[in-house]
């Protein structure tokens, strides 16, 4: 029923009066209009107005919209009619097609708003105030304006679509009191639509639930359109809500606050290290839409002079780590054989790391990763399977491992 244009007191009296589609439009015109009870002359006149075009549209195998709208009066829009529009020649038109739609439905305040708050580039939409401003409103009013926009717009471009899934709400357009979905003056052209319908075809329903990265954005402008960011110039914040997609914004101190959890994990929970899919992942369930990609991981790293990468795996550097224990394993595993306490408590403290001898003994006997060898005060990691006893200890391992007694021992030679 949306591809009739029909003003919405006319579509209010069809579905009381259960007609919901076109198919049953038609049955019911073979027994009388005059009879909707909720309709009343204007709004019969209307409905056969729109039959009357209906029956004059109608090709052997389909209705052709186009001729539908001009034998009702309509604007056609875009003007010029072209066999194929391709993605950049739809992103060259887009722009004045959405402000002749605002423009015929909305006013000028509607048009301010769409042009500093749709037709614009994602990171430069001007804010709710500063909107407002400009118009002499308030920014409540602002926003309701940019969601009746964004609904009208949304069932323009999408007319087979019932529900209106812009703009964060439920409700039908129907339920708007205001000229959210009069579309009594204009038709797009079908062909038109064709490559955004293309577009909205190949996205993926991971791509339609999460917040968008920069990179992804590009990513999937370049596979469906083959074009870059800039080359959508002002139709990128309009292309978006349309879409039902959210651009996940970038600004340095999202960076930051990234860098700060990334230090945080890896200096007091990860002490080990982490591969860049276990590290996107933990941010990604820690920071929502806002988290780092994988592919943007390893420059945050790079930035960052607290952070390594050894062995594929993301660490924080000795010096970094919250504990003097880690820090002393971090220590042995780089020197990869056994250190006197002494010389690990110097290291510690080469390192920015504060500890004394005798906390760091302390330090060493409390932590079972830790092992000491004899007497010589060496220690070692436990996961090295080293033999840390004396020599003594050692002979009498290996005597009693062999079931040997003084009595069966071997005898010396002679």
């Amino acid at each position: 029923m949306a591809l009739l244009c029909l003003k919405p007191r006319a579509i209010n009296a069809l579905s009381t009066a259960g007609i919901r589609t076109i198919g049953q439009l038609i049955d019911r015109a073979e027994r009388g209009i005059v009879s909707l009870r909720a309709a009343g002359v204007l709004t019969r006149n209307e409905i056969i107005s729109a039959l009357d075009a209906l029956s004059k549209s109608i090709r052997t195998d389909d209705i052709d919209w186009v001729a539908y709208a001009k034998h009702r009066g309509f604007v056609i829009l875009p003007e010029k009619r072209r066999v194929h529009w391709s993605p950049q020649a739809f992103l060259e038109e887009l722009p004045r097609v959405a402000a002749a739609v605002v423009g015929l439905e909305g006013g000028a305040k509607a048009l301010v708003v769409l042009r500093e708050r749709l037709l614009c580039a994602a990171r430069n939409v001007l804010t709710l105030e500063k909107t407002g401003r400009q118009i002499g409103t308030t920014r409540e009013f602002v926003r309701q304006l940019e969601n009746d926009i964004t609904g009208m717009l949304h069932e323009v471009f999408w007319p087979d679509q019932q529900l209106w899934h812009g703009a964060g709400s439920r409700r039908q357009p129907s339920d708007y009191r205001r000229w959210v979905c009069r579309r009594s003056r204009f038709q797009l052209r079908p062909e038109f639509l064709q490559p955004l319908r293309e577009f909205a075809a190949a996205l993926t329903s991971e791509d339609k639930r999460r917040a968008l990265s920069p990179l992804d954005w590009e990513r999937i402008l370049r596979k469906v359109w083959e074009v870059r960011p800039y080359q959508l110039e002002a139709a990128e914040n309009l292309i978006l809500n349309l879409l039902g997609l959210r651009l996940a914004k970038r600004t340095k101190t999202m960076f930051l606050g990234a860098q700060k959890k990334i230090n945080r994990l890896l200096a007091h929970d990860y002490p080990e290290g982490l591969s860049r899919r276990e590290l996107a992942t933990i941010l990604r369930k820690k920071l929502g839409p806002m988290a780092p990609t994988m592919a943007e991981l390893p420059a945050l790293v790079r930035l960052d002079p607290a952070l390594e990468l050894f062995h594929g795996r993301y660490r924080s550097r000795a010096g970094v780590l919250s504990r003097t224990a880690d820090r002393f394993e971090r220590i042995l595993r780089r020197a990869g054989k056994p250190m006197h306490f002494r010389k690990l408590a110097t290291s510690q403290t080469l390192e920015g790391g504060r500890t004394t001898e005798l906390a760091a003994v302390g330090k060493l006997y409390r932590d079972p990763r830790f092992v000491p060898i004899a007497k010589t005060g060496l220690w070692a990691m436990k996961a090295w399977n080293l033999d840390t006893g004396s020599i003594t200890e050692i002979a009498a391992e290996f005597w009693r491992k062999n079931h040997w007694t003084r009595k069966s021992s071997p005898r010396p030679l002679a």
